[in-house]
């Protein structure tokens, strides 16, 4: 397996590790990781907990596509736009929940900034509420 790196932080997988993904998403079926450990070279043996397993299993699974993974750090203070991308709205529904008094922001001069936290908080909420939603549906009687 070889991966090549084009610089410090960009990664290219060539097939074989495109494969060795889809092997591990094929084992995994429609079933989310929740633990994953690793083995360092000196052979010391670690576990990363279910968050994280959550995350590289999601990688993997986009490798496994051959689809493009990209990896960035979020900013402790957000931009509207920014903050929208996190909590998958647009920003004129962002700005709704601002106004509303449901998402806290500061100014900045004349422009909001959201803190992060407040932002995943927001997004994680509103996922919990659709899932809610759909369990509602699904166990109805209609």
């Amino acid at each position: 397996m070889t991966a090549h790196a084009a610089t410090k932080k960009t990664i290219f997988s060539d097939q074989e590790l495109k494969g060795r993904a889809s092997e591990a998403v094929r084992h995994m079926g429609d079933q989310a990781p929740i633990d994953m450990s690793f083995r360092t070279a000196c052979g010391t043996d670690f576990a990363v907990g279910p968050e994280l397993a959550e995350f590289l299993g999601d990688i993997l699974a986009r490798v496994a596509q051959g689809g493009q993974v990209t990896i960035t750090t979020i900013p402790d203070s957000l931009t509207t736009t920014t903050a929208a991308s996190v909590v998958g709205v647009s920003r004129t529904t962002l700005m709704k929940l601002i106004n509303s008094g449901a998402l806290a922001s500061t100014m900045v001069g004349s422009h909001h900034r959201v803190k992060r936290s407040d932002a995943i908080a927001l997004r994680d909420a509103r996922r919990a509420d659709r899932r809610a939603a759909v369990d509602a549906l699904l166990t109805s009687d209609i």
